[in-house]
């Protein structure tokens, strides 16, 4: 399509190129008393002699181009900057050769009609152009000229354009309060309309707090409404963005009172997430218990269930514990899921409530999964609740027991007869007793003299022997000295040896039938 419009623009260009030269070879043939005369062609004047860029002229070289002055454009630049062609040689001009008496005279004459050539296909981009280089008086007398139907202009797809770039380039407050006077009269038609949003969303931008007080005032007068509108959930998560604490705090307890009737649109969730998001506690909770009465309904909507998954994962502790619980309900747990949303919530819930609550859920959950056993989310479901009751079970899950029971150091052999051991715990007093243990009384040194690691690691055997020794040395006659804590310190090592022996060989068990179970 782009190289067929190309092809008839020239064309269309050849045609006019032909019907401008001065003596073509196509002459008009007319009888004048009996005779045969000819006479050339007459040339039609143009709207822009000397301006048009069909001109023969026109895309020539720049010496045999007509210098373009203030006289050549006076009185022209209305019908030439509504033309395609036209609009792009004033641009071409006021870039490349800028004369200030012709800006000035292009700016005095599209001011009358600047409404409509806001709104011009063509002639907008001419109107933003200017923009840029306009002193403050001529742009605000702009301004003024525009104000009566700004609020039209920025509804429509050209006009909305050169209302955003009127407002980048205000630079005094008395343009600021002609525009804000202006856009003021029918706020909300703007923030929900296609291309109006835009201009509110830039005056958020740009313009100050207190002067952007009545976009804030407007939307919440309707914020429901406007929530619930493609355009209006973007506005008003802009006016979160760019309000101030004070705007911020009324327009979220705005939006929390209308709250649950925005929560199931498919835009007004966007609007509470985005509240979610701010992580203030207090709001977060608030939110949290205001829909957990109608959780059962919520987290089965494909759009509140989005924010029934936010609220586990922004609210503290407290909140989310209150969920679970709701979630420990049979019936709720069961419609949620079976249900292709609510299973989203209870997976969450999952990995967010405390320890105790969330193994209550997983008990509650686990008699009915098989009525979701073909469900595409069984399996992942299933994969979350057995990775719970792994770290229920686990021993490296318990911080106590990791601490009880440090990484078995390695084990030098040493001399362990009865009397040298006896010996060595009958000159330690009983505050030194539990230092010395089998597992800390070896030396430390890794490697021989060479640098090579020849240090055996403790085995089974070794560490009964040890506790063998240790008991015959405090047992013995020849050590009347050991007391009644030697024979508890003795016991109480044992105990803790014969624990450890039994978590490994269970972790060992459950590694095997873990893997017999992925084997399967």
């Amino acid at each position: 399509q782009l190289l067929q419009q190309m092809e008839e623009l020239e064309l269309q260009e050849n045609e006019l190129r032909q019907r401008h030269t001065p003596y073509s070879n196509e002459m008009n043939t007319f009888s004048v008393q009996g005779q045969n005369r000819q006479q050339p062609q007459q040339q039609p004047q143009s709207f822009s002699q000397g301006l048009n860029p069909f001109a023969p002229s026109f895309g020539a070289a720049p010496s045999q181009q007509p210098q373009m002055t203030a006289e050549s454009v006076r009185g022209r630049v209305y019908e030439t900057a509504k033309d395609q062609h036209g609009c792009r040689f004033l641009q071409r001009a006021l870039d490349s050769n800028y004369d200030r008496e012709m800006a000035q005279v292009i700016m005095n004459e599209i001011v009358p009609y600047v409404p409509e050539l806001m709104t011009d296909q063509y002639a907008n981009f001419l109107v933003q152009k200017l923009f840029d280089m306009m002193p403050h008086d001529v742009r605000f007398n702009v301004a003024k000229v525009a104000a009566p139907q700004m609020p039209l202009i920025a509804l429509t797809p050209h006009g909305t354009f050169s209302v955003q770039k009127l407002i980048e380039t205000i630079t005094t407050r008395e343009e600021m309060l002609v525009v804000r006077d202006a856009l003021s009269a029918d706020v909300v038609r703007l923030v929900v309309d296609v291309h109006g949003n835009h201009v509110i969303q830039k005056v958020l931008q740009r313009f100050d707090h207190p002067d952007k007080q009545f976009i804030y005032d407007a939307v919440s007068s309707d914020c429901a409404s406007i929530a619930m509108n493609k355009q209006g959930c973007c506005v008003l998560q802009r006016c979160l963005e760019y309000a101030s604490p004070e705007q911020h705090k009324a327009l979220v307890s705005t939006i929390l009172d209308a709250a649950l009737d925005v929560v199931e649109d498919p835009y007004g969730n966007y609007v509470v997430q985005y509240v979610l998001e701010s992580d203030e506690v207090e709001i977060n909770d608030r939110i949290g218990l205001m829909f957990l009465p109608a959780i059962s309904r919520l987290a089965i909507n494909k759009f509140s269930s989005n924010v029934m998954e936010r609220v586990l994962r922004r609210t503290s502790q407290h909140v989310k514990d209150k969920y679970c619980e709701a979630l420990c309900d049979l019936n709720i747990a069961t419609r949620l899921l079976s249900d292709d949303y609510g299973n989203y919530v209870v997976q969450t819930a999952l990995t967010t409530g405390s320890p105790m609550i969330v193994d209550t859920l997983t008990q509650t959950i686990r008699p009915v999964l098989h009525t979701i056993r073909n469900a595409p989310y069984a399996k992942k479901l299933e994969a979350k609740m057995d990775m719970i009751g792994r770290k229920k079970f686990s021993p490296t899950h318990n911080r106590g027991f990791r601490n009880q029971f440090p990484p078995m150091p390695p084990f030098t052999p040493m001399n362990l007869d009865a009397p040298h051991m006896g010996m060595m715990m009958g000159q330690l007093g009983d505050g030194q007793m539990t230092a010395l243990t089998p597992y800390n009384h070896v030396p430390q040194q890794r490697g021989n003299s060479n640098g090579t690691n020849n240090v055996p690691i403790m085995t089974a055997a070794q560490r009964n022997a040890i506790d063998a020794a240790m008991v015959d040395a405090i047992g013995g006659s020849g050590h009347n000295n050991s007391s009644s804590s030697n024979n508890g310190f003795v016991n109480n090592y044992q105990n803790q040896n014969h624990q450890q022996q039994h978590h490994q060989q269970q972790h060992h068990h459950q590694q095997q039938h873990q893997q017999q179970q992925q084997q399967q």
